[in-house]
């Protein structure tokens, strides 16, 4: 396995080379780094990667910019960044892997398992123009949800609720009974959708659309949604729950 690493902090480099090496099944072959944009691009035609880890801010541009270079790239992307909430919605919902640094090998064993099982979206032009909206502040209108098949486009008017069902999550819609099952966890689905107002987790196992929510029932704080399906509030998440619908449609008695 070739690996490309693209990033002007020199520590990732020595870091991300160092846990590479102790990562189980190690398979790399051959390691190259590149500290700016245009010394990236230019790698990336001629050395052809099989991985390639990619920073979002680079002295000369953005790391979307190296990727627009690329039809349809036939390395895999793992992006390297500090917390930038537009970047990491982008991101997250292209459905893309990613680290947060600092970078340790906890964190860098799920995007390499993906590597190895050959399991990359390669959904550059959605996650260009998502980034591109989110630095506008306009939200995504679509996610991309992995399961076990591949992936599947998902308006997000269009969610209903998302429900966990052990490491998994099933996701309900407004268009159709059929459900869309995630490989992902409810938990890294709440940080998906935390720049949006109307969807908020409401128990461990439930997070809502809140313009979905037809009646809340105080007395067992139960929230009925349009489909009259009734989904439990916990008192740990209830204060989220009002002051989420208060903003959406007025308060309830």
């Amino acid at each position: 396995m070739k690996v490309l690493i693209i990033d002007d902090d020199s520590s990732s480099h020595v870091t991300l080379k160092k846990l590479l090496q102790e990562s189980e099944g190690n398979e790399i072959q051959e390691i190259q780094s590149g500290y700016d944009l245009a010394t990236g691009i230019s790698l990336a035609r001629e050395w052809k990667p099989d991985v390639l880890f990619l920073d979002i801010e680079l002295p000369d541009g953005l790391g979307f910019d190296l990727l627009s270079q690329f039809q349809k790239p036939d390395f895999h992307v793992i992006f390297v960044t500090a917390f930038d909430k537009f970047a990491l919605t982008a991101i997250r919902f292209g459905a893309l892997d990613y680290l947060l640094k600092p970078i340790t090998l906890e964190k860098l064993s799920h995007p390499l398992t993906r590597v190895r099982e050959k399991i990359q979206y390669k959904q550059i032009e959605i996650l260009w123009d998502t980034y591109q909206k989110v630095q506008e502040f306009i939200l995504p209108s679509r996610i991309v949800v992995p399961n076990q098949t591949g992936f599947k486009y998902l308006d997000v008017k269009d969610i209903v609720r998302l429900e966990a069902s052990n490491v998994l999550t099933i996701f309900y819609l407004a268009s159709t009974k059929q459900q869309v099952v995630s490989s992902t966890n409810l938990g890294e689905y709440q940080k998906h959708f935390e720049p949006y107002h109307s969807f908020v987790r409401v128990h461990r196992s439930h997070l809502i659309n809140l313009t979905f929510v037809q009646e809340y029932r105080r007395g067992d704080r139960v929230a009925v949604l349009k489909d009259q399906t009734e989904i439990p509030i916990s008192r740990g998440f209830l204060d989220d729950f009002l002051k989420g619908m208060d903003q959406l449609k007025g308060p309830f008695p």
